[in-house]
């Protein structure tokens, strides 16, 4: 069993832990093993704070509970307009952890962080996902997106190359 609601300030700390983990366990083999090791749960945190703080009508964080505790949590926004996703809102992390998958939480997060999107007036959104994360990419595509742009990214000396993922006309 797991419920999900909308995230607060106090979830951060909570919210860091499971970024780190969520990123060690999906990353692993993708990524350098030092860049996953320099992982800060408290940076995460930090990050999810300001997050929290900047008061953005068009920004939402979402956190799904199990009985274990935080499992999940996903986000999205309205992208500046020189960003090239080329969606008019973006989901900027969904991740779910190891023991929470297969379970329909990645699924209902992405369909109301979609819901709070359309209903913002976004006609379409998109994300960014590693390009060897071929399961994130199934799961995606599962749930109707269409791969668009690549780009490359440098993070901790290392080079990656990310593939927008984009629903158009956007649906819940």
């Amino acid at each position: 069993m797991y419920g999900i609601r909308e995230a607060t300030r106090e979830d951060c700390d909570a919210i860091g832990e499971v970024h780190v983990a969520a990123w060690r366990e999906t990353y692993a083999g993708l990524l350098p093993d030092a860049t996953l090791a320099g992982l800060s749960p408290q940076r995460r945190a930090d990050m999810w704070r300001r997050w929290c703080d900047a008061r953005d009508p068009d920004r939402l964080l979402l956190v799904a509970e199990d009985d274990a505790g935080l499992s999940a949590f996903a986000a999205c926004r309205r992208p500046a307009p020189s960003e090239p996703i080329g969606a008019e809102g973006e989901v900027t992390a969904i991740y779910v952890l190891r023991r929470a998958q297969r379970r329909g939480i990645g699924r209902e997060l992405m369909g109301r962080l979609f819901a709070f999107m359309a209903g913002r007036g976004m006609a379409s959104a998109g994300l960014w996902v590693l390009r060897e994360n071929e399961g994130a990419r199934a799961f995606y595509h599962g749930l109707g997106a269409a791969e668009g742009v690549e780009r490359s990214e440098e993070a901790d000396g290392h080079r990656h190359v990310e593939l927008a993922c984009v629903w158009r006309p956007l649906t819940a």
